[in-house]
């Protein structure tokens, strides 16, 4: 699953990945935007069954983000394969 380590998206997956967690699944939480903190990998330490994949995007800020987006996609299609 892709997810921005930040707001409500981190929160509703990590209640998704623990209740998943009762059951015979590998998770995979791949984070997309700014990390700036340790805090996700805090967060899925507390998971059993969760790994962390960091993954950076383009920033919301940047005039022209598409090659970095492209890029992003990429790497999350490797990591599902």
């Amino acid at each position: 699953m892709s997810v921005d380590p930040v707001g409500d998206g981190w929160t509703s997956a990590l209640d998704l990945c623990r209740g998943l967690s009762g059951y015979e699944v590998d998770i995979v939480l791949a984070t997309v935007g700014a990390n700036r903190s340790a805090r996700p990998r805090q967060d899925v330490a507390t998971v059993r069954s969760a790994i962390l994949e960091e993954r950076g995007s383009p920033r919301d800020s940047m005039p022209e983000p598409w090659a970095e987006a492209d890029q992003a996609g990429l790497g999350l299609q490797e990591l599902a394969k």
